[in-house]
């Protein structure tokens, strides 16, 4: 399977057509899950049908009435998105819009129902007819006025005779019934003919007028019909349909389990459009794999990539016990009751290369997340992070590699607190790589903070790992580990913004420059007026929840949580100027809420709701933008201006803003 960097891999089945217990287990497991009472019968299905207003995969226009299908990744149909373009240029809000915008009916008819005449066909036209009573109908009208009579439908629809079925569309995977002798539904015989008729596939003539059965089929090239029509794929239709038709047991039972396992996980939010899922499952059909752990990704388009890789990551929590993670090289945070989201919780220890050393690390690591766990997993980034440069050093200078404990010594740990040194001195980079989906994406070149950090998290795993006695079974010398030291490097503190650099960042023609940069209108701006006025630090403004502001005595409050010194839910006083403007970002959250969901946020609902959401993976707006994401808008910003380098977190200066 070829995945892209930062995905753990799941163990590969055999190839198809052998016996393989890997298989047969997963699917034994899947089963028992799948017929579980907790799991929805709706995804058992080989074709799966969701309601247009499903909580999670929702597919049907927002306005009212509407009948058309929402856009992959929207939420109005396309003529609506466009009416929604014009109408936010000309300031109206989107629940403003939903209720006035006119709803708009089907070109064509999604759901097919049954001819009149015919029960086993489908219905073609708005009178109800089939493909072959609707000519028949036309020809009746035709000859009728040619007479100067005018058609009886009631009448003539009784005098019909009901026309065999054709059969399913032969078409692989596609869940439509045929409408001709061709045995293809309607679009796949619109893209037979919008493609010049591959093989020249003919019906015998008359065969509309007559009730003879089978219809005789003729063909130009029989074998280039026949492998156009294998080369088919289901009709895409944005009407809430998904066919899991012609996939292997193993991998159909993991696409259902994978998107019932999401209805689970609403704080996730990461948006499937069915397409998305349907591309998926064309894949999978076309490459004709066991299991997604087997899929080859070249050729799939990004979006069903991403649905494919998160669902690996749901199926490592269900294929892995805590001991099996051990041995493939990673750690699975959900197996000790934790969950950063299921894009953090799979921790991949594959960059420590020494099996030795990534069984300590692994040991600490669990340990740690049953005793202590930490807030974030930022924590455990550091420890992952310090035993990947120590493994990278021991590969390149260490007798073979490092693999054998036993052959090290006080020697090779001196070698490389001296290596560590060298780097921090000189700004080179880092010798080992930054663990796989690790929060570090910054450092380029080493740093003396860097250093310190490496020496005290390594230093850790390795006496955590002496004290219970691990060490000495493996026969890893104790001055190995003792040589490491640990750093006392205090932290400098911040400096205040000179009055240069406050005046630049408080000017408003500078602010709007910094307004620039929100695209999306995130609040980016809210949130670096926030940070000034209060001067409390960057992560306690941009986590705020949308309830973060009320009036005790008349005088405007700030609410908001200190984690970082355990002092939850304070309130600090603002100013009137920052008190309005954080109503105004509180209208636009909602109003965001209202586009995803289609409803007003419930009172519960407010006190959860980030007051600055980030964009992505964020259906129920829980998630609040990222440090990372401001620093670099704020760096960008500093830029245009030529200031000198500031950070934005907690300024702690006692200038305001003058605008």
């Amino acid at each position: 399977m070829r995945a892209a960097a930062g995905a753990v891999e799941l163990l590969p089945v055999s190839a198809a057509g052998t016996a393989s217990r890997t298989v047969r287990d997963r699917l034994e497991i899947l089963t028992a899950l799948t017929h579980a009472p907790t799991f929805d019968p709706a995804f058992h299905a080989d074709i799966i049908r969701l309601p247009r207003d499903h909580a999670v995969f929702g597919w049907g226009c927002r306005v009212p009435e509407c009948q058309r299908s929402a856009q992959p990744h929207g939420t109005l149909c396309l003529s609506h998105q466009s009416q929604w373009r014009e109408a936010r240029r000309k300031g109206t809000s989107y629940p403003a819009f939903v209720r006035s915008a006119e709803p708009l009916q089907l070109h064509c008819q999604l759901d097919r129902k049954s001819c009149l005449i015919c029960p086993d066909l489908p219905a073609l036209t708005q009178r109800g007819l089939c493909y072959v009573h609707a000519k028949r109908w036309k020809w009746h009208v035709e000859g009728r006025r040619k007479h100067g009579k005018e058609p009886d439908f009631e009448r003539w629809l009784a005098t019909g005779e009901p026309i065999p079925s054709f059969g399913p569309c032969q078409a692989p995977a596609c869940p439509h019934p045929a409408q001709d002798p061709l045995r293809l539904c309607r679009p796949h015989l619109a893209g037979y003919r919008r493609e010049g008729r591959p093989g020249g596939a003919e019906p015998e003539r008359g065969w509309t007028q007559t009730r003879q059965r089978p219809v005789v089929v003729s063909y130009r090239d029989e074998g280039v019909f026949r492998r156009w029509v294998k080369g088919l794929s289901p009709v895409r239709r944005l009407d809430g349909q998904i066919s899991l038709l012609g996939l292997r047991p193993l991998v159909k039972a993991e696409i259902q389990w994978a998107m019932f396992q999401h209805t689970q996980v609403p704080m996730e939010g990461a948006v499937w459009p069915i397409s998305n899922i349907q591309q998926l499952a064309d894949h999978c059909r076309r490459q004709a794999v066991s299991s997604l752990a087997d899929l080859d990704f070249v050729g799939l388009p990004h979006r069903p990539a991403l649905v494919a890789r998160l669902s690996m990551k749901y199926l490592q929590v269900v294929y892995f016990t805590r001991e099996e993670t051990k041995e493939a090289g990673f750690l699975q945070t959900q197996h000790f009751g934790i969950s950063w989201g299921p894009g953090a919780g799979c921790l991949d220890l594959t960059n420590v290369t020494q099996r030795w050393l990534r069984d300590l690390l692994w040991d600490f690591i669990a340990h740690r997340l049953i005793t202590d766990p930490p807030r974030s997993r930022m924590t455990i980034d550091g420890f992952r992070r310090g035993c990947s440069e120590l493994s990278a050093f021991l590969e390149a200078q260490a007798p073979a590699g490092g693999h054998n404990p036993t052959a090290l010594t006080g020697q090779h740990m001196l070698d490389f607190v001296a290596d560590q040194r060298h780097r921090s001195q000189h700004g080179l980079p880092p010798l080992g790589l930054l663990p796989k989906g690790s929060r570090y994406t910054r450092p380029r070149t080493s740093s003396k903070g860097a250093m310190g950090r490496i020496f005290n998290t390594t230093r850790r795993v390795l006496r955590a790992a002496m004290d219970n006695g691990q060490t000495e079974r493996i026969g890893l010398a104790r001055d190995f580990i003792i040589t490491l030291p640990t750093s006392s490097r205090a932290h400098r503190r911040r400096r205040p913004f000179p009055d240069d650099v406050a005046r630049a960042v408080a000017d408003e023609a500078n602010l709007k420059v910094f307004e620039s940069f929100d695209s999306d209108d995130r609040g980016l701006r809210d949130i670096w007026e926030g940070l000034v006025i209060t001067g409390r630090r960057c992560s306690e403004v941009l986590t705020v929840r949308l309830e973060c502001i009320g009036r005790l005595g008349g005088l405007p409050m700030f609410w908001h949580d200190q984690t970082k010194v355990g002092n939850y839910d304070e309130a600090i006083r603002i100013s009137e100027r920052l008190y309005t403007r954080i109503q105004q970002r509180q209208a636009k959250t909602t109003a965001r809420f209202f586009e995803l969901n289609g409803r007003q946020p419930t009172e519960q609902e407010r006190l959860q709701i980030a007051l600055f959401p980030r964009r992505t993976a964020n259906r129920e707006l829980v998630k609040a933008v990222s440090y990372t994401w401001f620093n670099r808008a704020f760096h960008d910003w500093l830029e245009t201006l030529d200031i000198a380098h500031c950070v934005p977190t907690r300024p702690g200066i006692p200038w305001r803003p003058t605008c």
